[in-house]
């Protein structure tokens, strides 16, 4: 999908995205007892000790914050006063390869060494006693160097977290173009829904085909919930097949005592405007509103 942001204005508002983090960096360091700090990007997570998938990267918000760039085992560097630095570990694997990032308006903005060997990624670190790192991977930050007096300590936690409550300029755009790619989705599924009887991976699946990403890329998993599913606030398990919709009315035909108040975010027969309805659309809103009056 080819973003309508400007690039030019992208790469503005970044460059002044890093400078106030840079600032904020070297204000907060000090202050809580530190003189640098590591971000550790992520590790994938192993799915079961009886086999060797993982799960998709979920990166370390702290390293997002500064760029979006996915990728396992890295590391941002920050000291005051000198350019932030990328320790990247960007050795390929035989079985997998990570995803280029979307656009490259960063990379001018860090100091990147490339890193093929994971073992030498000590040898770009900063080794003060004083330096922090953040992170989940312990087993890193242990063959970092780093004890655990200074791993993820409260008080920096607590003042980068605070950082990140506050919304930049380059926050706020790449904010807007998220929810341009959403609202394509949801428009595309309401569409569906209200035209035709599609199950609930159906739907998911054009959520996923009108914003252009792959299931792992959503920031949570989609919920999507048809008839009784909608009680269920986090449904994500999605029905395949249209007769279970079938199966699922015939349910509540049988039970008369049972009266489920389903959410009122989209139901069969709402639309826009009257002049947007197919003949078909109407036909269905009003056979619904037969069932439920026999009910």
């Amino acid at each position: 999908m080819h973003s309508p942001v400007d690039l030019a204005e992208l790469d503005r508002t970044y460059r002044d995205h890093i400078a106030w983090l840079a600032a904020e960096y070297a204000r907060v360091l000090p202050a809580t007892g530190f003189d640098a700090v590591v971000i550790h990007s992520g590790t994938p997570k192993s799915r079961s000790m009886f086999d060797d998938q993982y799960w998709p990267l979920r990166a370390t918000p702290h390293f997002q914050h500064w760029l979006p760039l996915e990728t396992a085992n890295s590391a941002l560097v920050f000291r005051p006063g000198a350019k932030p630095k990328l320790v990247w570990n960007n050795g390929y694997g035989f079985w997998e390869a990570p995803a280029p990032p979307e656009t490259d308006h960063f990379w001018p903005s860090l100091d990147v060494v490339e890193v093929k060997d994971a073992t030498k990624m000590k040898d770009h670190l900063p080794t003060s006693a004083k330096s922090a790192f953040i992170g989940e991977d312990m087993t890193d930050a242990g063959a970092w160097g780093f004890t655990a007096d200074r791993i993820n300590p409260k008080a920096l936690l607590s003042e980068l977290d605070r950082l990140r409550v506050l919304k930049t300029p380059y926050e706020l755009l790449c904010l807007r173009e998220a929810n341009r790619r959403a609202g394509l989705g949801h428009a595309k599924v309401i569409d569906a829904f209200q035209r035709g009887d599609h199950s609930e991976l159906q739907l998911h699946l054009m959520y996923l085909e009108a914003t252009a990403q792959d299931d792992a890329e959503t920031p949570y998993k989609n919920i999507v919930a048809l008839g009784e599913h909608a009680a269920t606030l986090h449904h994500v398990s999605y029905g395949k097949t249209r007769f279970e919709r079938a199966v699922a009315a015939r349910r509540r035909r049988q039970l008369p005592g049972l009266r489920l108040r389903h959410p009122r975010t989209v139901m069969k027969g709402q639309r826009p405007a009257r002049a947007t309805s197919s003949p078909a659309s109407s036909r269905r809103w009003r056979r619904c509103n037969r069932r439920r009056a026999a009910a």
